[in-house]
C-alpha cells in the first residue's frame, strides 16, 4: 500500500507507510483512520489499463476532500518504435523457437550435408519456412498504419517440424 504524508494541506512525501514515526512505534500496524490522525493518508489509486504501446509515467497526487488521489500519467511510444519492437519480438521469438527444434550445430551440419539428404532438406525447409513467414510479417508490420493493426500482427510464428503446417495462426490473412 502506498501512503502520502500531508502537512498544511500539501503532500510532502509519498511512499510506503513508515514502520515507526516520531510519535508512534509500530505505526504501520495502526488502522487507516488512526494513521490519518497523524497526517498519513492511504492513496486512492488510479486504476488504468494500458496498451502494449503505452507505459506509465510519473503519477501525480492530489489532496482533496480529506483524501489523497493518484492520477497515473500514460505515455505512448511512437508508432515507428512500436513497429520496431513488435517486429523484434516476433523475430526473436521465432528464432528461439527454431533454435529449440534445430539448434545451430544441427543447422550447420545440414548445410554442410553431414546428415542424410532427407534430414538436411527437412532442417533447411523448416528454417526457411520460418524465415519466409517472418519476412512476410515484417512487411505487414511496417506497412500498418495504426497501433491496433500492428498489435494484431504480433503473432508467434511456429510451424510443425514434420509437416511444416502452422502450429498457431502466424500471419492474419486479408489485412
Amino acid at each position: 500500500m502506498v501512503y502520502a504524508k500531508v502537512e498544511n494541506g500539501q503532500i510532502v512525501e509519498v511512499g510506503q507507510c513508515p514502520r515507526n514515526t516520531e510519535l508512534t512505534s509500530n505505526f504501520y500496524l495502526l488502522d487507516d483512520t488512526e494513521k490519518k490522525l497523524q497526517n498519513w493518508f492511504k492513496i486512492i489509486e488510479d486504476i488504468v489499463s494500458t496498451n502494449e504501446w503505452e507505459f506509465l509515467g510519473q503519477s501525480t497526487y492530489e489532496f482533496r476532500d480529506n483524501e489523497v488521489y493518484e492520477t497515473k500519467v500514460i505515455n505512448t511510444i511512437s508508432l515507428d518504435e512500436y513497429k520496431t519492437k513488435v517486429y523484434s519480438d516476433v523475430a526473436n521469438n521465432t528464432k528461439n523457437y527454431v533454435m529449440s527444434i534445430t539448434p545451430d550445430y544441427k543447422q550447420l551440419s545440414a548445410l554442410a550435408g553431414n546428415y542424410p539428404i532427407e534430414e538436411c532438406d527437412k532442417i533447411k525447409a523448416f528454417a526457411k519456412k520460418h524465415v519466409d513467414e517472418v519476412r512476410a510479417l515484417k512487411i505487414l508490420i511496417f506497412n500498418a498504419s495504426t497501433y491496433e493493426e500492428v498489435r494484431l500482427l504480433n503473432k508467434n510464428v511456429k510451424f510443425d517440424y514434420d509437416t511444416l503446417e502452422p502450429m498457431v495462426e502466424t500471419i492474419p490473412r486479408g489485412l
